[in-house]
């Protein structure tokens, strides 16, 4: 089944899925080989499932957290700056330290993303994390105000499709239409020509709202309309396997509603039928490119048009 480009074995999810099949077949979970890297050529992502940005220690590795919090009893002590770190330090008004009492020094914003993808033979759930998330994340979104955000909230800022935005941020939207309208509301019983001139200065809702909500409204707004705006976008990923669970070991039990056609007289009648299912496959991203089949159509497009010359 698999090729190799450039050292690396490519395979399909629907092979992935067949190795989960052997695996349970012979009991060896090995069979999966967890640590060899592999390339899922032109694979789509249909959609992010889960994605956050939180501050967390490098040299702990803890989440920081709130300095009011009864888990945060230590003092931050000085140590030598982490040069790893894509945070330099921390903004000034942070309300976060690490539980463990570590350096700001040693913090940075933590990137974790989990999407569905699709290669056209299968589907898996695809993790990722740190610069591997950004880059399935796609380069439209602001990194550096949703990262400013997330040294705001204790938790990160968070988006997973069945949540609704915080009430927070939904009250912070609120105050700062009320203020925007107050603003252009001044703006018109001023009649003086410089203030007729600034006019364009007016600020925009979004730009009245606090640093954590700028953040979850863009992250929120990034990751729901993520497939409309790259539907059409086909990467090569290169993944390892997620390892199966260790109690793992058989296909999962489930029932299907059918609906079966009744001879005696006309009309369907409804019930479930007995079927069963493999376990999730499970993917790790370590890098992308696009899609080796987009770069074909560029290089024939392009050769077309020389031709034409």
């Amino acid at each position: 089944s698999n090729a190799k480009i450039g050292g690396i074995p490519t395979a399909t999810l629907a092979e992935l899925h067949w190795d989960i099949c052997a695996a349970l077949k012979f009991g060896n979970h090995a069979h999966l080989k967890p640590s060899l890297l592999r390339r899922i050529s032109n694979a789509k992502i249909v959609g992010i499932s889960f994605c956050r940005a939180r501050v967390e220690c490098t040299k702990c590795f803890k989440a920081l957290t709130s300095k009011l919090s009864p888990k945060n009893t230590h003092r931050a002590t000085p140590h030598q700056r982490n040069p790893m770190s894509r945070t330099e330090k921390a903004p000034k008004k942070s309300i976060l330290a690490c539980p463990s009492g570590c350096s700001h020094f040693h913090a940075a914003v933590k990137w974790e993303c989990s999407a569905i993808i699709d290669d056209g033979t299968g589907q898996a759930k695809l993790y990722a994390e740190r610069e591997a998330a950004l880059l399935l994340l796609g380069g439209t979104l602001d990194v550096a105000l949703v990262e400013n955000g997330a040294w705001e909230l204790e938790g990160g800022v968070f988006f997973q499709p069945a949540m609704p935005a915080s009430s927070h941020l939904m009250q912070c939207i609120k105050d700062a239409t009320m203020k925007a309208r107050r603003f252009a509301s001044d703006r018109k019983r001023n009649k003086n020509k410089q203030d007729q001139q600034h006019q364009q200065d007016m600020p925009s809702t979004f730009s009245l709202l606090p640093a954590d909500a700028k953040a979850e409204y863009l992250l929120h707004q990034h990751c729901r309309h993520w497939y409309q705006q790259h539907h059409s976008r086909k990467m090569d990923l290169f993944c390892r396997c997620k390892p199966l669970s260790e109690d793992v070991t058989s296909v999962n039990q489930s029932e299907i509603p059918v609906a079966k056609a009744s001879i005696a007289q006309v009309g369907l009648d409804f019930g479930t039928a007995p079927t069963s299912t493999l376990p999730p496959l499970k993917l790790v991203l370590e890098d992308g490119v696009v899609s080796s089949e987009e770069n074909l159509d560029d290089n024939m497009t392009g050769w077309k048009l020389l031709e034409n010359i």
